[in-house]
């Protein structure tokens, strides 16, 4: 159970999620909550798995008042520069070996030989 007036045990609960605390992120959820008549830690998950929150963990947390801090940004586009390095290489295999080695999955190979008698 979380208690919503203990930013500690809020805090402590998202450390087990693994997901980031965002100081910012929990002040405009509070006053959210208040508006829907929601629970503080309620609304904070609800908007902590947003879209632009993906990708994020509980390294990336951010505990000033501002927008998540630069070296989770470049922990974010570091992920994403990995998953596209990782992309070029399976496509590079692929032609390489004529099938995804990962899925077994064989590529159509069409072949021409010359027979010499």
């Amino acid at each position: 159970m979380v208690d919503d007036d203990s930013i500690r045990s809020v805090q402590n609960m998202l450390r087990m999620l693994d997901k980031p605390f965002f100081q910012s992120l929990w002040t405009s959820s509070t006053e959210e909550a208040e508006r829907r008549k929601w629970t503080k830690f309620r609304t904070y998950m609800k908007n902590v798995v947003m879209q632009q929150n993906k990708g994020y963990t509980w390294a990336d947390s951010d505990f000033s008042e501002s927008l998540p801090n630069s070296q989770a940004i470049k922990r974010k586009e570091n992920k994403d520069t990995q998953n596209e390095n990782h992309i070029q290489d399976r496509e590079d295999v692929l032609k390489l070996l004529g099938y995804d080695h990962l899925n077994m999955k064989a590529k159509k190979i069409s072949l021409t030989y010359t027979v010499c008698l």
